[in-house]
């Protein structure tokens, strides 16, 4: 059951990043800085931007700052931002089985948040009660 949806998501993840490139849609390529620090494909909801410093590559809303990169380029940066997501998501994912106990404890904290707020908002709906009552 896992595996179809995995290949759905892939699937849906693949029609999206083979449309038309928009200009509102930019993928910055991955690269190595001056510091040898890798830096990895980033997809931009705006535009993908030259800065300077040691970052050189970095999502912006200003067009005149836009990189100019070729279609083949933001068509390999959509596979290696894609393939990134697909890792971190199966990474997430085995860590989750992994670590069974996770869900559970965070539901039960989730309802033990819940009922503290429910005992709270009784106890003011008693005091203002008995405040009326007495005054």
């Amino acid at each position: 059951m896992r595996m179809p949806n995995l290949f759905l998501f892939i699937g849906v993840v693949l029609f999206v990043l083979s449309g038309q490139r928009s200009e509102a849609l930019d993928c910055c390529p991955g690269y190595r800085d001056v510091t040898g620090k890798d830096h990895y494909p980033e997809l931009c909801m705006t535009y993908c931007c030259v800065r300077v410093g040691f970052k050189v590559t970095e999502c912006c809303d200003d067009y005149k700052w836009r990189i100019p990169i070729s279609d083949k380029e933001t068509q390999n940066c959509y596979k290696e931002w894609t393939k990134l997501r697909i890792v971190q998501a199966a990474t997430t994912v085995d860590w989750l089985i992994q670590h069974k106990w996770v869900m559970p404890v965070c539901g039960f904290v989730a309802i033990l948040i819940y009922l503290v707020d429910v005992l709270i908002e009784l106890t003011i709906m008693l005091l203002r009660y008995l405040y009326k009552k007495i005054f």
